[in-house]
């Protein structure tokens, strides 16, 4: 197709939801040959699809059917950034189409990004919309016969493309839908149906504003998943008419709500639908996300027919827990009569992480702590993915460089991100380009329009394009990627260039005008009931970015053949790597700080900036310098009780620093916390998800409850526990080192897991990982086994805890070793590690019965 398409475009004179019938579709030959094919390719500006799989190209928001046919994938919001091309999507529909009688195709069109209005809400958030357009879209349709001869239908074929408003009164992406039950127009999608009475649409020559520039969009599509019924339903207050369920946990998605009886209802009476994460301590409904004095608040009027009626959103979705209903007509309604379905972009997923924990442990403990912590984050990622990443689907819906840059490495850990990042950094330059900037990376892309991050952007967010970037090639080894975003990736580094200089240390500091945010929703100085100021900047947050940016840029230029590029990124950031350790390095403490910080904000993290300073490659430090900054790091850990103070720059790095510098334990312990401030925390206090700050579960105003930028111990799971690493000069999977890290068997947390399952399903293949820990006694081998078992009466020197046994050296101290669980088979313990002598019980793990070697 590509820019060459001749698909005209369709102009309604509606300015909310419209439907558009054309009856004049091709009819394929009376006995279609096995490789018949029917392509229809529709333009999408700025929208999103909705109940279809026919591969098309958006503009407004629809849904489309072919002769009453409803495709199995839904569509939700695809937003792009628009000033520089749109893209389209091509289905095929062969399958769909009749070989005799008319065909027609027929779709409902809403505002979705493109119309979204300029008002109070968009405001707050920042957007500068196109505003109250006229929805359009452009429809193209090829048929190919058995002979290979093709025939095409463009929009503007004929006078066959008709409208007329439908039931939906009006639409709005964040603040829901209201729905005339009463204008439906029933067998408006068959062939035969009655379009007299419809306007014909108005047909132009010229696309839209970007649609001179086509490409295919291959991301996935954004699907719903099976139906969840509510936990429960409650009146509140009681007699009040006013009904909340309870989903049990929080997601992206939309609701249904059906009434059966509606003998009760008339024509023209109302119903709302409202969404939302908490409720106070009363039950009664919070929506804690207000902007502009705007709230979501969908309506239903009935038709009063005498018939079933459902009611579900066709151009919304939400970010929620609890659905309110008010004006349900026949009482108080059946739990039934909502039921939700989690949606998001359909991720391909084949990576896996679990952790096994001690026999008789009961489904308790830190191995079960630890597949919930997985559990949320999987939930927030991908409540979180609706064609680009956004920081939550309760309030925003914004692609935020921070957040989704941040969460990066998770997500490719755990999903197949290659296509959607691809998007996803096409967003980000394509907003670059489009802003009145000299270089600057915008904070949030898709950009709308110029709005938000229009000024200097946070060296920590804008910093996400180019660490993507790396991390896509580096996974999925995409040469052509980076040069596709060279360009745009290297005018960001100039842009920053005059704001680091001499004066500077030839680093960027906090007098950068963007440095803003820093180490974001760090809790640090805050209580579990009393959340504060979420910024905390710091100098050295900023200096570990422009370093990382620059030897980023030096390995990407060298791999494109830009080699003065790359000595001259390289140079710059050695000499930044020396100021980096004389501005901040404190020799007397043993410790990175920050004592130049100017911004007026909350106090620097310590944890973030000597994580970040470990995390650093190629620092002018000695080995003992770098130890004592681990020790120094570790030893804040403790002495915060074992709890973490970073926020969303800091957790990031937190874990992997601690664990490279041999604190498996101290990271261990932070990521098992289950009192304020960790992961636990929410777990046991939360819905299922992550929220945007470590606290308070007794705090209904401490932002979304829905949010991945915490989620980053994700990456840590399978890089630090498993131990499956990318090599540092790998591409593409091309060399990998798979280390399991095993904590002190002192540890409690240690001693009560037995092992980890990873498989990482990278390009090249699945890398599955089964650890089992085992303990040495004087250079033989002892599996784990049961208390009381026949195996556990021939070991000597036993000391039970959380019912493992572990065997005690006469020195005092405990070994272990880690070993892969395909390799251990009965009979074959003592091949395996050549130190097992006769006599020694081990538990065979390939039919879990103990034995006795010998």
């Amino acid at each position: 197709m590509g820019s060459n398409w001749e698909a005209k475009t369709l102009f309604l004179d509606r300015l909310f939801s419209s439907t558009l019938g054309f009856r004049n579709l091709p009819r394929p030959p009376p006995a279609p040959a096995p490789n018949h094919m029917l392509y229809l390719y529709l333009l999408h500006f700025l929208s999103h699809l909705f109940h279809a799989y026919i591969r098309g190209f958006l503009w407004t928001t629809y849904l489309p059917w072919i002769h009453n046919f409803h495709g199995c994938a839904t569509a939700r919001p695809l937003l792009c950034s628009v000033r520089y091309g749109c893209r389209y999507q091509a289905y095929d529909c062969g399958g769909m189409m009749r070989s005799s009688g008319p065909n027609v195709f027929a779709t409902t069109l809403g505002r979705g990004w493109y119309s979204l209005p300029v008002d109070a809400f968009t405001r707050v958030l920042g957007y500068s919309t196109f505003g109250n357009r006229t929805l359009r879209v452009a429809v193209s349709v090829d048929v190919q016969s058995a002979d290979g001869a093709v025939a095409r239908w463009t929009g503007g074929t004929g006078a066959g493309w008709k409208h007329s408003q439908g039931p939906i009164v009006t639409d709005h992406l964040f603040l829901g839908e209201v729905y005339d039950a009463r204008r439906e127009t029933p067998g408006w999608t068959l062939p035969n149906f009655d379009d007299t009475a419809w306007t014909l649409a108005t047909v132009v020559t010229a696309l839209p504003v970007g649609a001179n520039r086509l490409e295919a969009l291959q991301i996935p599509p954004i699907r719903q998943l099976d139906p969840m019924t509510p936990v429960s339903v409650s009146e509140v207050p009681p007699g009040s008419g006013v009904y909340i369920f309870d989903l049990g946990s929080n997601f992206a998605g939309i609701c249904a709500v059906r009434v059966e009886d509606t003998s009760s209802a008339s024509a023209g009476d109302v119903m709302t639908v409202r969404h939302a994460e908490t409720v106070d301590d009363n039950g009664v409904l919070v929506q804690n996300w207000l902007l502009g004095n705007s709230a979501e608040n969908s309506t239903y009027i009935f038709r009063g027919d005498g018939s079933t009626e459902i009611f579900q959103p066709s151009f919304s979705y939400f970010g929620f827990r609890f659905v309110e209903v008010v004006g349900f007509p026949s009482g108080r309604p059946p739990l039934d009569a909502v039921t939700c379905r989690f949606t998001h972009t359909d991720l391909g997923r084949g990576s896996s992480f679990e952790t096994v924990g001690a026999l008789g442990s009961g489904g308790v403990g830190p191995a079960s702590l630890l597949n919930g912590i997985q559990g949320l984050i999987l939930r927030s990622a991908l409540s979180n993915y609706h064609s680009h990443p956004t920081d939550c689907p309760s309030r925003e819906k914004r692609g935020w460089t921070g957040d989704g840059g941040h969460a990066a490495e998770t997500l490719i850990m755990n999903f197949d991100m290659a296509a959607p990042y691809r998007k996803w950094l096409g967003d980000i330059d394509d907003a670059a380009v489009t802003r009145e900037t000299n270089g600057d990376i915008p904070e949030i892309a898709p950009n709308l329009f110029g709005g938000k991050g229009a000024g200097n952007s946070d060296p920590a967010w804008a910093a996400g394009f180019i660490d993507v970037l790396d991390w896509v090639h580096r996974h999925y080894g995409d040469d052509g990627l980076l040069a596709t975003h060279y360009t745009t990736a290297s005018r960001y580094l100039a842009y920053l260039t005059p704001f680091v200089t001499n004066a500077t240390g030839h680093l960027l500091q906090t007098n950068y005008p963007g440095t803003r945010y820093g180490d974001w929703c760090s809790p640090i100085n805050e209580t579990q009931l009393v959340p504060r100021g979420a910024r905390h900047t710091s100098n050295v947050i900023s200096g570990f970015f422009w370093i990382r940016q620059l030897t980023i840029m030096a390995r990407i230029a060298a791999l494109l053949g830009k080699e003065t590029d790359a000595a001259d990124y390289g140079t710059r950031a050695a000499i930044a790597r020396t100021s980096f350790v004389s501005l901040y390095f404190d020799a007397s403490a043993g410790l990175f700080r920050d004592p130049y910080k100017q911004a007026a904000d909350g106090p620097t993290v310590m944890q973030t900036e000597n994580a970040l300073a470990l995390t650093l490659g190629g620092l002018p430090l000695s080995v003992a310098q770098r130890t004592a900054v681990a020790s120094a790091l570790a030893a804040d850990v403790e002495a915060h009780g074992g709890h973490l103070e970073t926020g969303m720059v800091g957790i990031k790095y937190l874990l992997p620093a601690l664990s490279a510098a041999g604190h498996v334990d101290t990271a261990m312990g932070i990521v098992t916390q289950t009192t304020w401030p960790s992961y636990g925390y929410m777990l046991n206090n939360g819905e299922g998800s992550l929220w945007e700050r470590w606290g308070g579960a007794e705090h209904v105003d401490s932002g979304s409850r829905n949010h991945i930028m915490l989620g980053t111990a994700g990456q840590w799971l399978y890089q630090g526990l498993a131990g499956i690493t990318l090599d540092d000069s790998a591409r593409a999977w091309s060399s990998f080192t798979v280390n399991p890290a095993v904590g002190s068997l002192e540890s409690p947390t240690q001693r009560a897991i037995v092992g980890y399952d990873a498989t990482h399903n990278s390009v090249r293949g699945d890398i599955k990982v089964t650890t089992r820990m085992l303990v040495l006694l004087n250079g033989s081998l002892c599996s784990a086994v049961r208390e009381g078992s026949e195996a556990a009466g021939q070991l000597p020197n036993l000391v039970w805890r959380d019912r493992l046994c572990f065997v005690r050296q006469s020195s005092g101290g405990l070994q272990y070793w880690v070993y892969p669980q395909s390799e251990l088979r009965c009979g074959q313990l003592g091949e395996h590690c050549g130190q097992i002598v006769r006599g020694q019980a081990y538990l065979c793990h390939s039919c879990q019965q103990h034995r006795v070697w010998g």
